[in-house]
């Protein structure tokens, strides 16, 4: 044979010989291919580069390439395939004809797709022409309003300059205001210490007058009952005096301590919110709210991020209040309520063991059955009747110490609202559960 026949051109009887091997190595007992074609087999459809190998291999097994022609039909895989497997007088000839046949098909539609190709390059030139005339129209129009636009902008920079001028005068009367802000603060706080001192000497002289006008009236008693031995020589009047000095030098420095005090709230009172009066009437009459923080996060770590979640549950006596079911059922949705339960308190022990946090598990239902005697690191509970676990959650974070740090893990909207006004941190479910299972 003169005219090599393309691979293609014999890839419908390359196919067929391939499924006969697939179903013979399938059969039982099993009827095995041509060595060479086992590697192919696994291939959903033969590749162009599997098509030499195949070939290659069919015709080096006359055995097998009878077993395929007895499967050919003319009609079904087309002349070329079917006389390549069936091979009958004179096929060679007949062969090289179809592939002379398919060359110059080839060959032809080659000749198509490029004189198409030239036609394409024809037309994109022409556009191309078209396309450069309509741009450079289009720029001269846009010379001419981007000329338009400078003389605008010019004007505009000039307004700007006349504006920043002005500006920086604003800015030299701010820094003096900041700077007489500061002095006035400066005043107010050391006001604020003398009052604190003033303070302190106060207390330390209503104690002495208290301890000698309890002396006094206790030599004043003694004096006033009738003694059974001789009466003893009356109270000195010089303590007496004493006492009362004490007396009189405690209300001096009740009234410098009041005078002080006011004169610090007027100093900070200016540029204050309206709140700041209820504050300081508040400091005057004692009371003091402390409220729990949130703990802060490192520099670029975001609140939503893992990083996040296990910069927090390394906080030293940080709580870690979980809402049982919401991590659970959103951790392992596939098994049952109880193996949701087990896997996640699983999981919180490993977390405690690993960094120390210390964790309280809420579940809803007090109607649920006991729970296997196994040791936990960590606390669990069940609401009570006719109260959900959200509500336990929020109760928690609101009730505990303000210096205790708390980290609450849910996605449950109303048990975060409640849990952030408690001064908690937030964690979502999906943050705890990340985690749990990256350590």
């Amino acid at each position: 044979m003169t005219i090599p026949v393309p691979d293609e051109l014999l890839r419908p009887a390359l196919e067929l010989a391939w499924a006969v091997a697939y179903a013979g190595s399938r059969q039982r007992p099993a009827v095995p291919p041509p060595p060479e074609l086992k590697p192919f087999l696994k291939f959903q459809k033969l590749p162009a580069p599997a098509l030499g190998p195949v070939r290659r291999a069919v015709d080096g097994d006359e055995e097998f390439r009878a077993r395929v022609a007895e499967v050919a039909a003319d009609d079904r895989l087309g002349r070329a395939s079917y006389l390549w497997l069936v091979r009958p007088a004179g096929w060679e000839t007949d062969l090289e004809l179809l592939a002379i046949e398919a060359a110059a098909a080839i060959e032809a539609q080659e000749g198509e797709r490029a004189e198409r190709d030239a036609r394409k390059r024809v037309d994109a030139a022409e556009q191309a022409e078209r396309a450069a005339r309509a741009e450079a129209a289009a720029a001269h129009a846009s010379l001419r309003a981007e000329r338009d636009k400078r003389q605008e902008a010019e004007g505009a920079l000039a307004k700007l300059k006349r504006r920043v001028e002005q500006l920086e005068i604003e800015l030299g009367g701010a820094r003096r205001r900041l700077d007489e802000a500061t002095e006035a603060l400066g005043a107010a706080v050391a006001a604020a210490d003398a009052a604190r001192s003033e303070a302190a000497q106060a207390r330390q002289a209503a104690e002495i007058a208290r301890e000698a006008g309890l002396e006094a009236e206790a030599q004043l008693v003694a004096l006033r009952q009738p003694p059974p031995l001789p009466a003893p020589p009356a109270a000195p009047a010089h303590e007496l005096g004493a006492a009362a000095a004490a007396l009189r030098e405690a209300a001096a420095a009740t009234t410098r301590l009041s005078d002080a005090l006011a004169a610090a709230a007027a100093s900070l009172g200016a540029g204050e919110s309206t709140a700041a009066p209820v504050s300081a009437r508040r400091a005057r009459r004692g009371v003091t709210r402390h409220r729990r923080r949130p703990l802060p996060l490192p520099g670029g770590v975001f609140a939503d991020t893992p990083e996040a979640a296990l910069h927090l549950l390394r906080v030293p006596r940080v709580l870690l209040v979980v809402d049982g079911y919401n991590v659970a059922k959103l951790g392992w949705p596939d098994v049952a309520l109880a193996e949701q339960r087990a896997r996640l308190l699983d999981a919180l022990d490993e977390l405690t063991t690993r960094f120390g946090t210390d964790v309280q598990v809420v579940f809803d239902g007090a109607d649920v059955e006991p729970m296997p005697g196994v040791r936990r690191q960590v606390r669990v509970s069940f609401s009570p009747a006719g109260v959900t676990a959200d509500r336990v959650i929020v109760d928690l974070a609101a009730s505990l110490p303000a210096d205790v740090p708390v980290v609450v893990a849910t996605n449950d909207g109303e048990v975060r609202r409640g849990a952030s006004a408690a001064g908690a941190n937030l964690l979502w479910s999906e943050q705890l559960l990340n985690a749990l299972r990256r350590g």
